[in-house]
């Protein structure tokens, strides 16, 4: 385009790397680079690139979570699914805290890590235990999907940022309720995990999507170990839907598996970003979306909607729709792809009376855009009144008469203190 132009031009979209910007201005290809969504997941981009503060740069992940699918289809204030604070003023004005409290976050997903780092940030004390060897949560399932490998950029940054924090992390750690009896709050971020409805037959055969998803290699810097995986046959069967279902269902097409979904819902994967849900559709026909170049999947993926599994056999599966009509599908092996809330820790916490508050995936499935908001916003509200809505959020920003009324301890009523004025000393005593 420079060269067929006599004006000043500007490239723009998915430029992340302030080297190859440089690049690109050196070589004469263009004159400007512009940053769009970058400057959404970081708006100091410049200023970090300027001081060389490369690994401080988050990158935007191309998600369309926050600056999409929360907010311009939403109608409500631009958002970023990886940046709490863009859209949300709370975060410019955010100070140190003047008393640090003990906070146990319990669960390394997302949520827990953007608890974990704007609370150490303002200067609590925070430890976060992960029941497993690595930092992820469901973020760990990216590496395996095809187009989602952008996300891991987040993943790493969040992760490192902790440890440039020195956060006190504690992996292959599951914390019992005594052990959390000794912090002044614990937030439970534990996620969510897949389950298997009733069924007939042998439900023992159906594998956990988190096990049909776990990462083969073994070279791989981050692998911590100990993953349980299952090699599965040529025909799967899905069960389920959301994010466990369509990026499982982009893994195992993606190499040659062929897959048939089965779900409840009228409409698959409605509450997916609609454009990642548009490309996935087109793949699943073994096409390709506009100026997409994929490589296509061997098989076509077969999409069944309002209809569920009512039995399991040896290599087939009995399948049931909202008529009651039953078909039999062949399926060497069958996923389970129902996601619920892990609140057991949470339930038992709350039972022993210690404050604990409830954040992300555990709060309800849904995708990274809330993991983050809902563990930012905590860790920007703890303070060390630690006082509590009926709801169970915690009261941040109270009008200073409000606080005071809340925090010391009552005296006697006004008329209480005036008879003790009319009373004679003598009498008092």
């Amino acid at each position: 385009m420079k060269k067929a132009v006599r004006i000043p031009v500007i490239t723009s979209h998915s430029l992340r790397d302030p080297e190859y910007c440089e690049q690109i201005i050196a070589e004469g290809k263009t004159d400007l680079v512009g940053l769009a969504r970058q400057l959404l997941a970081d708006p100091y981009w410049p200023v970090k690139a300027q001081y060389g503060k490369v690994k401080q740069i988050r990158k935007c992940i191309s998600c369309l979570g926050g600056c999409w699918q929360e907010s311009l289809m939403a109608k409500h204030e631009i958002a970023c699914s990886i940046n709490a604070a863009c859209g949300n003023p709370a975060f410019a004005s955010m100070k140190p805290t003047s008393r640090p409290v003990k906070v146990a976050v319990v669960g390394g997903g997302p949520a827990g890590m953007e608890a974990a780092r704007i609370a150490t940030e303002r200067g609590h004390h925070v430890t976060l235990f992960e029941k497993d060897a690595e930092l992820g949560g469901a973020m760990l399932y990216v590496c395996m999907v095809p187009g989602k490998e952008k996300m891991r950029w987040y993943l790493d940054w969040i992760r490192d940022q902790l440890l440039d924090l020195n956060v006190d992390i504690r992996l292959n750690h599951a914390p019992t309720v005594d052990e959390l009896r000794g912090f002044d709050l614990v937030l439970n971020a534990t996620g969510a995990h897949s389950y298997v409805p009733e069924v007939a037959g042998d439900a023992s055969r159906v594998i956990p999507f988190e096990e049909a998803m776990a990462c083969p290699r073994i070279s791989c810097e981050c692998h911590p170990g100990g993953r349980k995986m299952h090699k599965l046959g040529a025909k799967v069967l899905l069960w389920g839907d959301h994010y466990a279902a369509t990026d499982t269902a982009a893994w195992l097409a993606d190499i040659g598996r062929e897959v048939t979904i089965v779900t409840e819902n009228r409409e698959f994967a409605a509450e997916t970003e609609v454009i990642h849900l548009y490309v996935l559709r087109k793949r699943f026909a073994q096409g390709d979306a506009e100026v997409l170049t994929s490589r296509p999947y061997k098989h076509p993926v077969r999409v069944i909607t309002s209809s569920t599994v009512v039995e399991i056999r040896d290599g087939e599966v009995v399948l049931q729709d909202k008529d009651f009509n039953r078909t039999v599908v062949a399926a060497d092996d069958v996923v389970a792809c129902h996601t619920r809330p892990e609140v057991a820790l949470f339930e038992e916490l709350r039972a022993a009376g210690i404050r604990v508050l409830n954040v992300g995936d555990s709060v309800r499935p849904r995708n990274l855009y809330h993991a983050v908001k809902e563990g930012s916003a905590f860790g920007l509200a703890v303070d060390e009144h630690l006082l509590f809505n009926p709801n169970g959020a915690i009261l941040d920003d109270l009008p200073i008469d409000v606080l005071a009324q809340l925090t010391r301890e009552d005296g006697p009523s006004y008329s209480a203190r005036r008879m003790l004025e009319l009373i004679p000393v003598t009498a008092r005593t």
